[in-house]
């Protein structure tokens, strides 16, 4: 019998435009980005494209687009990284019970740290509503972490609604968008967020593959101390 996959919120085939482009790719532009000889540059060259790809669909600025191995390591990198970049008064994130469990795992390590966590709970419709938000704010909330859309409900949250009430007390916002991003409109300035998780399996490219979008303005510090690659993060 024929196996009829139908798990694509989990993962997606390759698609042959995606297969092909990373073959020829593989084949063709092998170099280190960093290095300084021609097979380098080439490399830099694609990286820089991509970069500006990338922004381009999410509404952004290239330079703010980290390349990762995928939504896990984008989710951890984004809050760790964020909280490790913010001062001492500022040290308190907020995130819900319905995250990805990369989400948790980050804020588990933060709070080993010290780190103050609070973990929120939707409302009977499994939304995090303005008030529900509210109620958990303190004067040391530095971050708060909410998914765009939930992989087992489908549920969207209203980001832009509570990007405005973040907004307010300069809190800054990270959203995990792994499960909406193409496949719906997702823009960094519409849904007012300053960081954003994407993963590169759930639309049809080549799995171990990620991207963080991480906004200029936010003062974020590596989590691994003297790293060059993708600046730094």
């Amino acid at each position: 019998m024929d196996l009829i996959y139908l798990d694509y919120a989990a993962s997606t085939p390759v698609s042959e435009e995606s297969l092909h482009v990373f073959q020829q790719l593989s084949k063709e532009c092998y170099g280190n980005a960093s290095s300084l000889h021609d097979a380098g540059g080439k490399a830099n060259e694609i990286l820089a494209y991509s970069r500006q790809s990338l922004a381009a669909i999410l509404g952004g600025e290239p330079d703010s687009i980290y390349f990762t191995s995928g939504g896990t390591e984008s989710n951890i990198l984004a809050i760790q990284s964020i909280i490790n970049g913010l001062p001492p008064h500022k040290q308190h994130v907020i995130t819900t019970s319905v995250e990805h469990p990369s989400v948790h795992h980050a804020v588990n390590a933060l709070q080993r740290l010290g780190v103050k966590v609070t973990i929120i709970e939707p409302n009977q419709e499994g939304i995090i509503t303005k008030e529900i938000l509210k109620q958990a704010l303190l004067p040391e909330t530095g971050l708060v972490s909410i998914q765009h859309a939930n992989s087992e409900t489908g549920i969207i949250q209203p980001l832009a609604e509570l990007a405005t009430l973040l907004k307010e007390r300069d809190i800054l916002f990270h959203t995990d968008a792994v499960q909406t991003f193409g496949k719906m409109h997702v823009s960094i300035k519409e849904l007012g967020v300053d960081a954003l998780s994407i993963s590169s399996h759930k639309v049809y490219a080549p799995k171990g593959a990620g991207a963080v979008y991480m906004g200029a303005h936010v003062p974020w510090k590596p989590i691994y101390q003297h790293t060059v690659q993708e600046n730094g993060l």
